[in-house]
């Protein structure tokens, strides 16, 4: 069976659907740029005040974002400041303890052990007043064993001297 073309077809699709699909392609789905009836466009003044409303706000909202992080800053410079502090703190008591003890050995005239733990002491961070008093301590320690050296020496060569005339 053959079949039989229309005057009016484009191959088997006919000549009204192929212009209707056409003047669809050529106007569009029916969008439109101008605008929808009820609405205009934003004059001039309109427009200047929104843009001067929105510098405001965004001027307001950078004042605002400003302050908080200076105050953010304030607060961590604060943290900061109390940990360092408090690190301050537990390094002098925990040092502060020894330096009694040093002090103690050097009251017993325990010299060598006052001067073992001073020297100890010295490497330690101390505050200026505790390093003052090591220090001290220290030298006080030292006159001490050399004195107390020097006492011995004497001692023997008395006992030396006192057994050659006996």
């Amino acid at each position: 069976m053959s079949m039989k073309t229309h005057p009016f077809t484009f191959g088997s699709v006919p000549l009204a659907a192929v212009g209707l699909a056409a003047i669809v392609a050529i106007t569009g789905c029916g969008k439109s740029d101008a605008p929808a009836t009820g609405s205009t466009p934003p004059t001039a003044p309109a427009a200047g005040a929104s843009a001067e409303k929105a510098t405001a706000t965004a001027v307001g909202q950078t004042e605002v974002v400003k302050q908080r992080a200076q105050e953010m800053v304030t607060n961590v410079q604060a943290q900061a400041t109390d940990a360092v502090n408090r690190e301050a703190q537990a390094a002098t008591d925990k040092i502060q303890p020894l330096i009694d003890q040093a002090k103690k050995l050097v009251t017993e005239s325990n010299w060598t052990e006052a001067l073992a733990l001073l020297n100890k002491l010295s490497g330690e961070n101390l505050s200026a007043e505790q390093q003052s008093l090591v220090q001290r301590l220290k030298e006080q320690a030292q006159k001490a064993i050399q004195a107390a050296a020097a006492q011995k020496a004497s001692d023997q060569a008395t006992k030396a001297v006192g057994g050659l005339l006996k």
